[in-house]
């Protein structure tokens, strides 16, 4: 769960499970994450203390790595619904069939694997499905202005749960209405603004459409873009998305040879 915090970090990096790309290997270009945390300098330092932290560790342990160590690591996940009477208001069976896809995109690496549940207890103990559903016009939500009033209408501990707000549409001052999806770095671990918002339309409606949830849980738990400040390629740890199963990689928008 999100509550191993550092380790879950440690654990992403090392397992190597994310496809950062959606199906037909072109580059999810929907997600506002890099907007928004250009926009916090704090969380950027402090992921950027985190990335180091990584980046020690794993150039140390690089050879050494004991295989017969890993496991499955599952994460609770909380999906809050987030409609006003329209289609975005999606069926539990449409919640479900997103995280079996999100779970089949994480394979296994090396016998690796993080796997995600909706979560079976709320935060008071009581049996829960994992799904919460409450009525808001902010189900039309300008991400600048208001991604943390949105959080505000639901949200469990962050420190226990993956909280995913799933939306009807997702406008950006900046952006325009191109965005499907963002997600904050684990530098917003525990705050008001840790967790994930999509598109409804991108939650649970296809494999292919479920790269997005998958995408932004990978930045949810510490990895980049696989074109991560372009075409650089001197170290896998530091360039790209800073692991070493995938190259840097910025081929869809320059050559990079």
């Amino acid at each position: 769960m999100r509550s191993f915090g550092i380790i879950i970090l440690i654990l992403v990096l090392s397992y190597n499970v994310l496809l950062a790309q959606t199906a037909d290997s072109k580059v999810f270009n929907g997600c506002a994450t890099d907007e928004l945390m250009n926009t916090n300098n704090s969380l950027l330092q402090l992921q950027k203390s985190l990335d180091e932290a990584a980046y020690n560790y794993f150039s140390e342990r690089q050879n050494i790595i004991d295989k017969k160590t890993f496991s499955v690591e599952y994460i609770p996940v909380v999906v809050h619904i987030i409609h006003n009477g329209g289609p975005e208001n999606i069926s539990d069976i449409q919640v479900q069939t997103a995280i079996a896809n999100i779970n089949a995109k994480y394979l296994p690496s090396n016998g690796n694997q993080i796997q995600f549940c909706l979560a079976q207890r709320d935060p008071q103990g009581n049996a829960t499905i994992g799904i919460t559903r409450d009525q808001s016009i902010l189900t039309t939500e300008t991400m600048e202005l208001d991604d943390i009033t949105l959080k505000n209408i639901n949200r469990w501990p962050p420190t226990c749960y993956l909280n995913i707000w799933i939306v009807k549409d997702i406008l950006s001052i900046s952006m325009g209405n191109g965005v499907i999806g963002y997600g904050f770095f684990p530098s917003a671990y525990g705050t008001n603004i840790d967790g994930v918002v999509i598109e409804a339309g991108y939650f649970g409606s296809s494999p292919a459409n479920d790269a997005v949830g998958a995408h932004e849980i990978g930045h949810y738990l510490g990895l980049y873009h696989t074109f991560q400040n372009g075409c650089v390629n001197n170290n896998c740890l530091q360039d790209g998305d800073q692991v070493c199963d995938t190259p840097p990689d910025q081929t869809t928008f320059a050559s990079c040879n």
